[in-house]
């Protein structure tokens, strides 16, 4: 037994066909849409390397804080003065610390300040790059070509020439291409 559909019921028919098939692919569209925004595609370390960079230069052995040669320990965190007034030294100290070969990733400018807000001295690491991309970070440009600044203050203790201590705070501007 074969059912007869009229005209109207055969309209019906392809009527709800249809937007099934409007209400299906409008589904698929927004599933498609959802998966997209919550993909990563692309990922950026750059401030993890400028913190990890700000680290090693702070707390390791011939970087900026204190290391004492008789009882081979670094006081992290304490950093001498003196470093600070004879920053060529210095900075020749931390590009041997802090080498990445022939690859030019990160400069940066340290400052060192007392309690007060006094600068007791600027030092470098990567001068050469420092000047260039700090200009180039401070525009409104992003993206490859471009660099990002990243800045940050960490509390430390002075340590004088007398062997006293006292408060102070290191200020760390670091700057790295966008690759």
């Amino acid at each position: 037994m074969s059912k007869q559909f009229s005209k109207g019921q055969i309209d019906t028919i392809w009527l709800f066909v249809f937007f099934r098939f409007i209400v299906v692919c409008l589904v698929a569209i927004a599933m498609v849409i959802l998966v997209k925004t919550y993909i990563v595609t692309e990922i950026n370390i750059q401030e993890t390397h400028a913190l990890i960079f700000m680290y090693n230069i702070l707390n390791e052995k011939n970087g900026l804080s204190y290391y004492d040669p008789t009882l081979e320990r670094v006081y992290v965190g304490t950093i001498a003065v003196a470093d600070f007034q004879n920053p060529d030294v210095l900075e020749e100290r931390l590009n041997d610390r802090m080498n990445y070969g022939s690859h030019t990733l990160i400069a940066a400018q340290l400052t060192l300040f007392d309690a007060q807000g006094i600068v007791l001295g600027t030092a470098y690491y990567n001068r050469e790059w420092y000047e260039p991309w700090i200009i180039v970070a401070r525009t409104f440009w992003e993206g490859p070509g471009s660099t990002t600044a990243y800045f940050e203050n960490k509390t430390v203790l002075l340590l004088e020439k007398d062997g006293t201590k006292k408060p102070g705070i290191l200020q760390f501007s670091v700057v790295m291409p966008n690759s």
